[in-house]
């Protein structure tokens, strides 16, 4: 009897569904950062795609990519709150905010 492959199983173990999509009609997993379409059943080439280079590169870039996006919603936040302490503080000195500059 053929094993069952469960294919949310296979993509939780090669990344995640950030990267990877799952084609029910055809039993093929997509990657999505390389463009790359692959056979469920055959999961050797599946785990060799995912150590290959230009997997590796394209998921080192990803990865920065994303981070450099959670930073930026971070600082985001931050300036206003630092924009409201710095004017009640001025406030609160007596500091007329048209003669800062």
């Amino acid at each position: 009897m053929p094993k069952v492959i469960d294919p949310i199983r296979l993509i939780h173990e090669l990344g995640g569904n950030r990267v990877w999509v799952y084609d029910s009609q055809k039993e093929s997993l997509c990657c999505r950062l390389c463009s790359k379409s692959f056979n469920i059943k055959i999961r050797s080439n599946l785990f060799h795609h995912v150590r290959s280079n230009k997997h590796q590169k394209h998921l080192d870039l990803f990865n920065k990519t994303q981070t450099i996006e959670l930073e930026e919603q971070t600082s985001s936040v931050t300036r206003p709150t630092f924009t409201m302490d710095l004017t009640r503080m001025m406030i609160a000195c007596n500091i007329p905010l048209a003669k800062v500059e």
